[in-house]
């Protein structure tokens, strides 16, 4: 093993699980503060509970792991392993799926009920990203591998741009409705 970490041949796989977890951990984090933000704030929620900013982020954590180990499975021919890691993290979210989320509201003694579809769509949202994250650096591997590592840098770059592109759809609906226009009388 110290052998192949000595030589050449390992950049390859290196720049690869380099570019799947930290390429998309910004743009994934922010864009699900600000989906979730958005459909708490839509709801009526605390601004303390829509505004999660703050917390230590474990879907962060947990974002980068899922992405080193989709993008072994990928290379040691195990791609049915993301299909188990996806049906245990669908497992673990079933329930706030199907009822929604109770959360304390913006007023005192408020209840208010997040629809499950609205947590549903922030969870596919954050995973088909984060799959197209660790998909951009098994290409690279894989391009890598045929001397076309222009190509692959070029996928690089076309996941990346994907990627911003929905972060920065999230910035500017999440400041539209935040601070939306005041109207003069």
């Amino acid at each position: 093993m110290t052998d192949f970490l000595n030589t050449a041949d390992a950049m390859p796989y290196v720049w690869g699980v380099l570019v799947a977890t930290l390429m998309p951990i910004i743009p994934l984090w922010r864009l699900g503060v600000l989906l979730w933000r958005t459909v708490a704030f839509d709801e009526g929620v605390a601004q303390e509970i829509a505004d999660p900013a703050h917390r230590i982020d474990l879907p962060l954590l947990v974002g980068v792991l899922e992405r080193i180990l989709y993008v072994s499975a990928w290379l040691f021919g195990a791609v049915e392993f993301i299909g188990i890691w996806l049906a245990l993290k669908v497992a673990g979210g079933w329930k706030a799926w199907s009822e929604g989320r109770d959360l304390p509201g913006d007023k005192p003694n408020k209840k208010v009920t997040v629809p499950g579809r609205y947590i549903l769509n922030v969870f596919l949202l954050g995973n088909g990203l984060s799959i197209m994250g660790a998909l951009a650096g098994v290409l690279l591997i894989e391009a890598y591998a045929v001397h076309r590592i222009t190509r692959g840098w070029q996928i690089v770059g076309l996941v990346t741009l994907g990627i911003v592109v929905f972060w920065l759809w999230a910035e500017i609906r999440w400041h539209l409705r935040a601070h939306p226009k005041k109207s003069s009388a």
